[in-house]
């Protein structure tokens, strides 16, 4: 190595250049076009904060207040009309102090959160798991019920697109080396590859849509004979059914959500979301997330509520059981899991 390189090296090492560089190489390993678009944005915003090249930053240039932030985001609004791209240029910003903090600098990235801007158009209605359920349950009364059901279980399990779905054959599925799971693999949107997982009970379900009489004149190894018109009405006749408001904007899309939100919710892993979404970049996921929550369940009022600590002691058995019952969607699996765990350690 001659000089010059060792001076490189040296100038770089073990700097902040050099671990922003390191996180750019995370991302371009997935995706070369976000890795672009992260190194885009990260210099934005050194630039406008701090008037320096992401190459010149020291440690001391990485304190910032969620006000800053603020500030930040109404600078890439008043540039830009374009929410998507305000969102891009933020997502960059947060995902890279999430990565400075796991790797033990002074900071904490949580405090740089702010909420993504709405999409610029119309997005989806977000479903809960306990009404996509519903809805594969009612779809069974329907015409190709069981084919219709079906549909809806992988939609909402998957998050797997609606073409991709409905091309679906056979060969697209394989079991998992465990045995334990099934193994759906389909090119999506964009000509991207999409993998996830099924359980045995879903994959036996797929299996059974084959003994259908009317299944027999199909040749084409192909699982779903329905079209979209067909789906649509389908998802039209259950919200009737249900009493969705049309405000809701609930579309067989609308499925896909399901589980990117459970992510967040069970997980709190935005990354875990964006892998389930089978996203290229955060901004994408956050699209789908459900952001939207009851005035009465927000801070200002659910903090300053003085409920005592020992209030478990006053319900009755019956009374506690119909507590944790009643937990839905994230928070309910998480005390279902504790649970389970604490009835596997007992002695």
């Amino acid at each position: 190595m001659n000089k010059a390189t060792n001076n490189i090296v040296s100038l770089h090492h073990d700097s902040v250049y050099e671990d922003i560089q390191a996180f750019l190489s995370k991302h371009e390993i997935q995706s070369a076009s976000t890795a672009q678009n992260y190194e885009r944005g990260i210099r934005k915003f050194f630039m406008y904060m701090k008037n320096k090249n992401i190459e010149d930053l020291k440690r001391e240039d990485l304190q910032f207040r969620n006000v800053d932030m603020i500030r930040y985001q109404k600078y890439l609004i008043d540039q830009y009309n374009k929410k998507t791209t305000v969102n891009a240029y933020i997502a960059a910003v947060l995902s890279l102090f999430e990565h400075l903090e796991r790797n033990e600098y002074p900071i904490k990235s949580n405090i740089l959160r702010l909420d993504f801007l709405p999409a610029d158009s119309q997005s989806y209605g977000k479903l809960t798991l306990d009404e996509a359920r519903l809805f594969a349950e009612l779809a069974l009364s329907q015409d190709k019920g069981l084919e219709k059901s079906v549909l809806i279980r992988l939609a909402y399990t998957t998050s797997i697109r609606e073409g991709a779905l409905l091309s679906l054959k056979e060969d697209n599925i394989r079991q998992s080396e465990c045995g334990e799971y099934y193994i759906v693999e389909v090119i999506d949107k964009g000509g991207v590859k999409d993998k996830k997982p099924i359980r045995p009970d879903l994959y036996k379900a797929l299996m059974d849509l084959r003994q259908q009489h009317y299944c027999k004149r199909y040749t084409d190894n192909k699982f779903f004979h329905i079209t979209p018109k067909t789906i649509s009405a389908m998802m039209k006749k259950i919200r009737n059914q249900l009493g969705i408001p049309e405000h809701r904007n609930i579309v067989f899309h609308s499925l896909k959500t399901v589980a990117i939100n459970w992510e967040l919710e069970t997980t709190g892993d935005i990354h875990r979301a964006k892998r389930q979404g089978n996203h290229k970049n955060v901004n994408t996921t956050m699209i789908y997330a459900n952001n939207e929550i009851g005035m009465e369940n927000m801070a200002g009022i659910q903090m300053e509520n003085d409920i005592k600590e020992d209030i478990f002691e006053e319900l009755s058995r019956e009374e506690l059981i119909s507590l944790l019952k009643g937990i839905k969607n994230g928070l309910g699996y998480q005390v279902r899991s504790a649970a389970r765990n604490m009835i596997a350690n007992r002695a």
